[in-house]
């Protein structure tokens, strides 16, 4: 609605909490602005409620009141202008969606869909300079100034697509950015290594790439590394370096990213700037709303500077703190500038209208402002301070120890809501453990869940750790007897934050606790479990061993009785043959009074009845003799039975794949190169493929004919 004209807001990119995720996003404080009015005006109402994440989301209805004046106020253009971006062509009224960090328009029936560009940031160009206040150095070597390429800003574009109103402008602008990170003395240890703090050549190029391979050669790497030069260190406290931002940006925007980088043993990481164009706005005239989208860009960097420096370790802490969205982490920012345009009391600056909105975009919503002299002015928002006047430098080392304190503060409040999301999954999964006969696969599910849980429970004990370590040893910056430092020290108020912070590590100390003893619980539960599924499963192993062993006992009894009619049905065949060639019933039988030629006949083929006579009279002394018969009949069945039945069989037996088979395994563990064995795969006539899949893993079977007989003899 901004960008087509509908709606006269400006907006600028600022990070909004969506769930568990942080989402940067064009928003419009003029716009929040307006809801608020018409809250307080009773036009529309709200509710807040929790998420399943720890979090909070607000929900808007318009009241009656509200629908009452748009039916006498609202005009058919200003409805219809606004009907343009909320329903299609058509009339459907379009839903907002989102997925993968990006919103979506869709109607009801999902044959619409379109992407917003809500989340589609827009880039400035600017040169910086690095700068880390007096109160944290300790060297005298001087800073890089790129004041001398101020004027590449004003030759580079930009990527904003309204126009944007400049109501609230400063001058001579420094911009610290400050974050808390689980670091220790190893840590900084580490680091200074990395650095090369104690080498001849300090520095260099860094990436946050992992070489896997040292061995080879060549090393390719993505676009964008930083270039650091060294401050000054020490050994067992801190670390400062310049860091120089090399990362590809669109075509014609030009940005010269410096930044000071200041390091500390108990986690404390500033970042410093000094502004000196963005675009065609000169130091001394800085725009809000481009400062704004500065600001969000140096997020980013920041966040990609100090990924390239430190552990693996380090980063698997903060991907369980946040979710595994770290490079959206939440920081603070505390602006000073010497000049503010227009000039004005402090609480003239939080006016709710477009001097209050301005301000809005750069540190969040605003709650409070003060004179802390006659020239200088504070500005506290959620997100941030704005300190302005010409004495603003004299501030900075109690903002510097404020700052130490709100971005621990931050942190504390992002391991809370991570811990009350563990204690949510290990109640889950004493749901699954209650109910595993109700799902085949809840004790599958209940492994891998108490997996990721575990090592869950173990980084945030020792996250917690490094919270109490850091809170231990932490010193804050005096007031001294300057009135102005006095003012502001009581409206920082750090030293009550501090104590807050030490009360709630130690209650913090407790949930993780009581996570850790109810994960000792659960896995005594799966053990019991586990038992139990083993004994059923023996049960059913024995039953089936029982049932085959039947099985294998009937089927022997098969066998014999096959084999017993077999033997039968051969000898019947063997002596109805010897009945047909030696002409005698094998049932009472006289062989000296039957008289063979009585019943001859002539037979087809020319057989005379004398030539049959002949043949009966020829075998007539043989047989007649008592049991010459029953032996030539014997010696007829177990001839039959040798040449053919047991013959048949075999072959019936081969053809049915009765046979025995010979089975071998081999098993060789070393590594395979999975192309190579696709490429083989397919020459090969599979006959049988089976596929087993899960959330963790995939089991694929695949059988094939071996054709050449010459590789497996």
């Amino acid at each position: 609605g901004i960008v087509t004209g509908v709606l006269n807001y400006d907006y600028s990119s600022c990070a909004v909490a969506i769930g568990a995720e942080r989402v940067w996003m064009n928003l419009s404080q003029e716009g929040k602005d307006d809801l608020d009015d018409l809250r307080e005006m009773k036009m529309i109402n709200t509710i807040k409620l929790s998420t399943a994440d720890q979090g909070s989301v607000q929900a808007y209805q318009i009241s009656f009141k509200g629908q009452k004046l748009l039916k006498r106020k609202l005009t058919q253009s200003s409805q219809d202008a606004v009907n343009s971006f909320c329903f299609t062509a058509d009339g459907q009224p379009l839903h907002v969606g989102m997925q993968d960090q990006k919103f979506f328009f869709y109607t009801s029936d999902k044959e619409y869909k379109v992407v917003s560009k809500v989340t589609e940031t827009e880039d400035v160009s600017y040169v910086s300079s690095p700068y880390l206040p007096d109160c944290i150095r300790r060297g005298l070597r001087g800073m890089t100034s790129n004041a001398h390429r101020a004027y590449e800003s004003a030759a580079g574009k930009s990527d904003i697509k309204d126009e944007y109103s400049e109501v609230v402008s400063l001058g001579e602008v420094r911009v610290m950015i400050g974050e808390w990170l689980p670091f220790g003395d190893n840590a900084i240890s580490s680091l200074m290594d990395k650095l090369g703090c104690q080498d001849r050549i300090q520095g260099g190029f860094f990436s946050d790439v992992i070489d896997k391979t040292p061995q080879e050669e060549v090393l390719e790497t993505p676009s964008g590394l930083t270039g650091v030069r060294m401050l000054e260190f020490d050994l067992l406290n801190f670390v400062n370096f310049e860091a120089d931002i090399h990362f590809a940006e669109d075509e014609g925007i030009v940005q010269v990213e410096n930044f000071g980088t200041h390091v500390r043993t108990d986690g404390f990481v500033l970042y410093g700037i000094k502004i000196e164009a963005i675009m065609d706005h000169g130091a001394d005239n800085v725009s809000l709303d481009l400062l704004s989208r500065l600001l969000m860009d140096m997020q980013h960097d920041s966040t990609r500077i100090i990924d390239s420096l430190v552990s693996e370790y380090q980063r698997s802490l903060l991907d369980i703190i946040f979710y595994g969205d770290r490079f959206s982490r939440d920081k603070y920012n505390i602006i000073f500038a010497e000049m503010i345009n227009p000039k004005m009391s402090a609480e003239l600056y939080l006016d709710g209208k477009e001097h209050e909105s301005e301000i809005k975009q750069v540190i969040g919503d605003a709650y409070s402002s003060h004179n802390l002299s006659d020239d200088d002015v504070l500005v506290i928002g959620k997100l941030g301070l704005l300190v302005t006047g010409r004495g603003s430098a004299r501030y900075e080392p109690l903002c510097v120890s404020y700052l130490t304190m709100i971005c621990r503060e931050r942190f504390v409040k992002y391991f809370y809501a991570r811990v009350f999301l563990m204690d949510q999954t290990l109640r889950q999964i004493r749901d699954l453990i209650n109910h595993y006969d109700e799902d085949p696969n809840s004790v599958s599910n209940v492994r891998k869940m108490m997996g990721d849980v575990s090592r869950g429970v173990i980084l945030l004990d020792e996250c917690l750790l490094y919270l109490e370590e850091s809170l231990a040893h932490c010193s804050l910056a005096g007031a001294g007897s300057d009135k102005s430092l006095q003012l502001l020290a009581s409206i920082l108020n750090a030293g009550v934050l501090l104590e807050s912070l030490k009360r709630r590590v130690a209650d913090m100390r407790k949930n993780v606790k009581g996570a850790s003893v109810e994960l000792v619980s659960i896995q005594k539960m799966t053990g019991v479990i586990s038992d139990t599924q083993q004994g059923r499963m023996q049960d059913v192993l024995t039953l089936s061993a029982s049932r085959l062993n039947d099985i294998q006992k009937h089927a022997a009894d098969l066998q014999s009785l096959l084999m017993m009619v077999k033997t039968f049905l051969t000898g019947l065949f063997a002596f109805e043959i010897m009945d047909r060639l030696l002409g005698f019933a094998y049932v009472s039988v006289d062989p000296v009074s039957v008289a063979f030629t009585s019943n001859v006949t002539t037979l087809e083929d020319g057989v005379t009845k004398s030539a049959v006579g002949d043949y009966f009279d020829l075998i007539h002394p043989i047989v007649a003799w008592p049991g010459v018969q029953l032996v030539l009949a014997l010696i007829c069945w177990f001839v039959i039975n040798k040449l053919y039945s047991d013959r048949r069989l075999m072959a019936l037996r081969e053809e049915h794949g009765l046979t025995r088979n010979l089975i071998i395994r081999y098993t060789f563990n070393v590594p395979i190169n999975l192309q190579a064995l696709q490429d083989m795969l397919m020459y090969k006539y599979v006959v049988q493929e089976d596929l087993d899949s899960d959330d963790s893993s995939t089991f694929k079977k695949l059988v094939y004919n071996e054709m050449d007989t010459l590789k497996w003899r």
